[in-house]
């Protein structure tokens, strides 16, 4: 857990204005997303990403939540210098959800719908949806007849 606080405070390091209680506020905010999207303490260490990684990696850790689903497509594309890794990609939308990014609800939804986890697909929906994500419109599930 040290190094998640600390990742977090080098993160808010760059500030000369950050007070100490709100940099204790948005650590604690952005560990608990952190902690409640399940992702292992492996996905905070260092990787061999290349520099808009790391500052997108930190970013993220600070609670940005765009910063954390642009880390997500990283680790999903196999880009700036880090291996494909599906599971890891999913961890961090799931981290950009927690944070409230409307887009990685969305995306996490469309992934439980395609896993045929339904509950958990509604659920993400629901929460994109009151976070202001305006769905597509779906074709119907079932054929019709014409």
């Amino acid at each position: 857990m040290k190094t998640v606080i600390m990742a977090v405070l080098v993160a808010f390091s760059f500030s000369a204005f950050a007070v100490e209680t709100d940099l204790r506020s948005k650590a604690s905010n952005s560990i608990s997303a952190i902690r409640a999207a399940n992702l292992s303490l492996d996905g905070l260490e260092e990787v061999n990403g290349n520099q808009v990684y790391r500052q997108e990696f930190f970013a993220a850790i600070a609670g940005n939540s765009e910063a954390a689903l642009r880390v997500s497509k990283m680790y999903s594309a196999g880009s700036n210098s880090l291996p494909v890794t599906q599971r890891r990609a999913e961890q961090w939308l799931r981290v950009a959800a927690e944070l409230g990014n409307a887009t990685a609800m969305w995306q996490l939804a469309e992934i439980a719908n395609n896993n045929g986890q339904v509950g958990m697909a509604a659920r993400y929906e629901t929460m994109a949806s009151a976070a202001g994500f305006q769905a597509p419109a779906r074709l119907p599930s079932k054929s019709l007849n014409f």
